[in-house]
């Protein structure tokens, strides 16, 4: 119903979850892995603004790819689903698939 969606709007636009969960310092260490990361933002994110932890972000996973889609709101894959998939293509393909696996 209308007033339904109204009330899932609210509650999405006075979460807090985001900024909980990045500005908690003591509950994550910096990520080292060994493959490819790229941290992609979405410029018009209101949920985890650019800005607002962009820097939170470079200090928790230093060896990733910090990257923005320009034009792209919260959900990335609604606004451009194309891009989107190109942009985890192009994190997929700088690592080849033999690195990942295990000799037995």
């Amino acid at each position: 119903s209308p007033d339904a969606l109204l009330d899932s709007a609210d509650a999405v636009l006075k979460c807090t979850t985001g900024e909980d969960l990045l500005a908690t310092r003591e509950l994550c260490q910096p990520l080292e892995a060994n493959c490819p990361i790229d941290v992609v933002w979405s410029e018009l994110d209101q949920i985890f603004p650019v800005g607002q932890f962009t820097e939170t972000a470079r200090q928790r996973i230093p060896n990733a790819r910090h990257l923005v889609l320009e034009g792209i709101g919260h959900v990335p894959m609604f606004d451009d689903a194309q891009r989107v998939a190109r942009t985890i293509l192009d994190t997929v393909s700088r690592t080849s698939a033999s690195e990942h696996v295990t000799a037995l």
